[in-house]
């Protein structure tokens, strides 16, 4: 006697708005691990962001799709998707991969390789979009969840090292920072700050600025004003492409004590509020250091700080470990004064960094 074959089960997977995310055609006994890894291939939504809902059963990974139905008898099986994104990192390092990381866990839940040294980045959570700037004078534009570069942009001149990125992946637009190096007449001359149409991928113009550079930059998309900091604080507006004033007496505070990076300006509700990493992180590392080492040392932490959490990221290689390639990711609580979670699994020295 031959053995009968499973029953085959219509599986159609929802988002809250009804709309159909997907469907497919599975047997019975499959589980709903399966599921979630069918899931994951014809949409892209990590396994991490997928809490599935049949009725009103939150769904596990060992339950067999043939129990969800009316009495073990329909041929039809409706599940709801409700993505929950857990709090996430991207950093990018010097010898140019990307590690996305599970901040509830520390693991790395993704790891993009790329051969080219990163020395900024900025995503868009929502849209798990990332713009870099690279050391090859090129912006790139990734999809984090599906793990490849959709765009690359480069600049007009190969002298040129980009210094700060920001975006609105909505408008399709980027504004960026960048400073010349080496021989400043070869190649087509770049203004300091420059917008970028993230469409078409090309480059739209230059901002005239005070500074030489602009160490970092700040767009609030909703005002279209873009706030740069290097050696002049200089508000513009994006769509006129004219500046509104420039404080030419502001500088840093503190010892810049970075590698690659400066100051940090965070936008917050359309006010902007400048973080002076260099001090602020300087103080912190000391007092970790201090608690491993027993003694201060002097390190060179890279921070991405994040206003809405009252946290920050940092890089850290302990002075007895500089023979040793890679250094620590830690993701440091600044009301409470302690170290929430470690990712361990950088390789070279990390240059930027963003966290949802």
């Amino acid at each position: 006697m031959s053995q009968r074959a499973p029953a085959r089960l219509t599986v159609t997977v929802t988002d809250i708005g009804a709309k159909v995310i997907g469907a497919f055609e599975l047997d019975q006994d499959a589980q709903v691990s399966h599921l979630r890894h069918r899931l994951q291939q014809s949409s892209n939504v990590p396994l991490y962001d997928q809490h599935l809902i049949c009725g009103n059963k939150v769904l596990t990974d060992d339950m067999s799709l043939g129990s969800l139905t009316t009495l073990g008898q329909s041929e039809f099986l409706q599940i709801t998707l409700l993505r929950a994104p857990k709090p996430c990192a991207l950093t990018a390092g010097s010898e140019g991969n990307f590690m996305l990381w599970d901040l509830d866990t520390g693991h790395c839940c993704r790891f993009l390789p790329f051969s080219t040294s990163v020395l900024c980045l900025k995503v868009d959570w929502l849209a798990r979009i990332a713009l870099s700037g690279h050391t090859d004078s090129c912006l790139r534009l990734w999809d984090l969840d599906r793990g490849f570069c959709l765009r690359e942009m480069p600049l007009t001149n190969s002298f040129v090292s980009l210094r700060s990125v920001d975006f609105d992946w909505q408008m399709k637009v980027a504004v960026s920072s960048s400073l010349a190096y080496g021989c400043s007449m070869i190649g087509s001359p770049v203004q300091p700050l420059g917008l970028w149409d993230l469409a078409a991928g090309g480059y739209i113009r230059g901002f005239l600025t005070e500074s030489m550079h602009a160490a970092c930059i700040s767009a609030d998309w909703s005002r279209c004003q873009l706030l740069a900091a290097g050696d002049a604080l200089e508000l513009f507006d994006i769509d006129l492409g004219q500046r509104l004033w420039c404080l030419r007496s502001w500088q840093w505070s503190g010892r810049r004590r970075w590698r690659s990076h400066a100051p940090v300006i965070e936008s917050k509700r359309g006010t902007w509020s400048l973080k002076n990493a260099p001090r602020s992180s300087n103080i912190m590392v000391k007092y970790i250091s201090s608690r491993w080492t027993g003694q201060e040392t002097d390190v060179e932490p890279q921070v991405s700080l994040n206003v809405s959490r009252s946290a920050c990221l940092y890089a850290y290689q302990c002075p007895e470990d500089e023979d040793e390639m890679g250094e620590s990711l830690i993701v440091f609580d600044l009301v409470e004064g302690r170290e929430v979670v470690q990712l361990i699994g950088h390789t070279d020295h990390v240059m930027c960094g963003s966290m949802s």
